[in-house]
């Protein structure tokens, strides 16, 4: 039996020893168990972010096109009702789109600052998650 940290993670016979044991795909690992902690922390911190891509998607293909002051919500608002009312004239896809992404850039916006403070610190801490770690392995004789 083969164990890691103290755990056992598999049995293997002679002959599968001698040939090899691809342990990449052994869900029993501490390594695939903290490649799944950092897999979902990931997901966490990349929902965390969707605000600084909703900002970054009206900003690019609205706002800075138009000029607008991004310090002047009056501004934003108006050119962003303007691009709506455009899209829905031309019965475009983006109305709907449009529509939705300035909703949550009203209400999110003003909060961009500690978004991007707490991204940073979601950055550190997976980078902590995937750091590799010392293992301590052990192969004995099953009785």
């Amino acid at each position: 039996e083969l164990l890691i940290d103290d755990k056992v993670v598999g049995l293997y016979t002679h002959e599968q020893l001698q040939n090899g044991v691809n342990l990449a795909g052994n869900t029993k690992t501490p390594q695939h168990q903290q490649a799944v902690t950092a897999m979902q922390y990931s997901k966490k911190r990349a929902h965390k972010a969707k605000p600084l891509r909703i900002f970054a998607a009206l900003e690019h293909d609205v706002l800075r096109k138009q000029g607008v002051d991004l310090s002047d919500m009056n501004a934003v608002k108006t050119a962003m009702d303007a691009a709506i009312e455009k899209a829905k004239k031309k019965k475009s896809w983006q109305h709907g789109y449009f529509i939705k992404l300035s909703q949550a850039y009203y209400r999110l916006k003003p909060k961009q600052k500690e978004l991007e403070k707490e991204l940073l610190q979601m950055n550190q801490k997976l980078f902590k998650l995937c750091q590799p770690v010392k293992h301590r392995y052990l192969l004995r004789l099953k009785k």
